[in-house]
């Protein structure tokens, strides 16, 4: 499990609405958060020679979609 801070820009990026008033919308935005899972097998086949096989998955949450 990890969580990440991300850039103060984001945090601190500003924009104007139609009335040209500034809003932070990142202002109050936490850590994003992701949970990794990695398998992996291994097997020699012969001293010259192995074969690896990987799989690897994520998910994310806590994430901004504004």
């Amino acid at each position: 499990m990890r969580d990440q801070v991300q850039p103060i820009g984001i945090y601190y990026g500003e924009t104007t609405d139609d009335a040209g008033r500034v809003q932070y919308l990142n202002k109050n935005l936490g850590l994003n958060k992701a949970q990794h899972l990695v398998l992996g097998y291994d097997h020699r086949i012969n001293n010259y020679l192995h074969a690896k096989l990987e799989g690897y998955y994520q998910h994310l949450y806590n994430i901004s979609r504004k």
